[in-house]
């Protein structure tokens, strides 16, 4: 039901639809996902993306036992909280978030969600990631980022025992200085990252480096401004390669400035791989 003008579902629209396996309603002017449409489907796939969606309803999907993949991207939402609108939230594997209003990810936004394995909250405003967010995503392999306004991470967003199943994690974009040791060492299996269009200290993003060597982590889209035309990292001074720890948010707009000036024509989606 692409691109039409639909600005409301009835309850009950989608009664009686035994063997409906993917519903999508994407590109329509929904405002409001009330309760009782989405009820009782054996539905796996439920895309409502590129609406105008700025609130769900508590149990707005209700007894969806097969849904896997759940797509509200380009929405207008602001928070959102899963398990209270879905009844059976352990069977979700795939969440896009993507280009809404989230400012934050927090632990009680992924509460229950024990099985989900790629989440995408690129392209929203998210300045803070609570403590322990992801201890309720145990098995999640891709984690997307970027192009947020993420100044601080550290490994405390992780479980304590560590990430072993993430692979992919895009933190381009975003306002990152510097990383500490301890986000790292909680991530055992990560294969792939995407670093560039942060304001990296030099030093810091020199350790990151080495790191990502020793360890065969595969840096993507890097290439993109290694070519001249954008700064890959910020410094007092040429000679002081030591990172810092401390946020310096002059250097950080400055290097904002340069980024606006000097655009990159290319789909952000081509580093998403």
């Amino acid at each position: 039901m692409h691109n039409n003008t639909i600005q409301k579902i009835y309850p009950e629209a989608f009664t009686n639809l035994t063997h409906l396996r993917k519903l999508s309603i994407n590109g329509n002017n929904l405002i409001t996902i009330s309760k009782d449409i989405f009820t009782n489907l054996p539905v796996q796939d439920l895309t409502l993306s590129g609406n105008k969606i700025s609130s769900i309803e508590t149990m707005a999907m209700k007894n969806l036992p097969n849904l896997t993949k759940l797509k509200l991207h380009g929405n207008s939402l602001t928070d959102l909280f899963v398990h209270t609108i879905l009844s059976y939230p352990e069977t979700l594997e795939i969440l896009w978030l993507q280009n809404n209003s989230f400012t934050a990810v927090t632990n009680y936004m992924l509460y229950r969600l024990s099985n989900l394995r790629v989440l995408n909250v690129g392209f929203n405003s998210i300045s803070f990631i609570e403590a322990n967010s992801f201890n309720n995503t145990p098995i999640l392999e891709t984690l997307v980022l970027t192009h947020n306004v993420i100044k601080e991470l550290d490994g405390s967003i992780y479980k304590a025992l560590g990430m072993d199943y993430l692979k992919k994690l895009y933190l381009d974009n975003n306002r990152l200085m510097f990383l500490p040791s301890s986000f790292f060492f909680r991530l055992n299996n990560l294969e792939r990252i995407t670093l560039v269009g942060n304001p990296w200290f030099c030093g810091c993003l020199d350790v990151i480096h080495r790191f990502l060597f020793e360890n065969h982590i595969l840096e993507k889209c890097a290439g993109d401004y290694r070519n001249g035309t954008r700064a890959i990292c910020v410094s007092d001074t040429v000679e002081d390669m030591t990172c810092k720890y401390v946020y310096n948010n002059d250097l950080s707009e400055y290097y904002e400035l340069n980024k606006r000036k000097n655009p990159l024509y290319k789909l952000p989606i081509q580093c998403i791989l």
